[in-house]
């Protein structure tokens, strides 16, 4: 019975070993596929996701909503 045992934690270890080659590998994949492959493409094409430009005061967009009265709203909820 003990052969069994042993045989079980071997696996065990085994499995774990596998387990955290195969997370590194997937990981790894996905992350230079995802990130590297889209800072390849945006430097490629000149594209800042961004949008920093160094002669602006501020990068505050202004807000155009329009006040409107509490009779046009009506009753919102």
């Amino acid at each position: 019975m003990s052969i069994i045992i042993k045989l079980k934690n071997l696996f065990l270890k085994f499995g774990k070993f596998i387990q955290n080659i195969i997370n590194f590998l997937l990981l790894f994949v996905v992350y230079f596929v995802g990130i590297g492959l889209t800072s390849l493409i945006s430097k490629l094409v000149h594209k800042t996701f961004l949008f920093l430009n160094g002669n602006k005061k501020s990068y505050w967009d202004e807000n155009k909503v329009i006040a409107e009265d509490k009779e046009t709203s009506g009753r919102m909820f």
